[in-house]
């Protein structure tokens, strides 16, 4: 199944609520979460795998195939990530990241800490 083809507003980026929605439609869609094993940990999107930025050149055999979404906090290291990505199937980026996700009163899974924020640790 081509998703892209499928859905035509399915590109190089998608919003959480259209994501949702393909989602609850049963679209078979994999969610790829690009942040740090602790981030991931903390909140992620339901049905997401955690494949951290640094370890996505060795692992890109585990993303071919199925179309997918990749998924940070904001946005940014997932646009970074979705050439290589995009290199071995179909990609696009969740507009926004986890933030815009939950901001727009989706459910996460998680929600418990794991020790110092990446931020915190970066400021010690």
């Amino acid at each position: 199944m081509n998703i892209l083809k499928e859905s035509p507003s399915l590109g190089d980026s998608i919003s959480p609520e259209h994501l949702n929605h393909l989602i609850g439609e049963g679209v078979p869609v994999r969610l790829i979460d690009v942040r740090s094993a602790q981030e991931f940990a903390e909140a992620h999107v339901p049905g997401a795998v955690n494949i951290p930025m640094e370890e996505l050149g060795s692992r890109l055999e585990d993303v071919k195939g199925q179309a997918a979404v990749v998924i940070c906090q904001s946005g940014k290291r997932a646009g970074l990530c979705h050439a290589q990505i995009a290199s071995v199937t179909e990609a696009s980026v969740l507009e926004g990241g986890t933030s815009a996700w939950q901001a727009s009163g989706l459910p996460v899974v998680g929600g418990r800490r794991t020790g110092l924020p990446l931020m915190r640790q970066v400021q010690i």
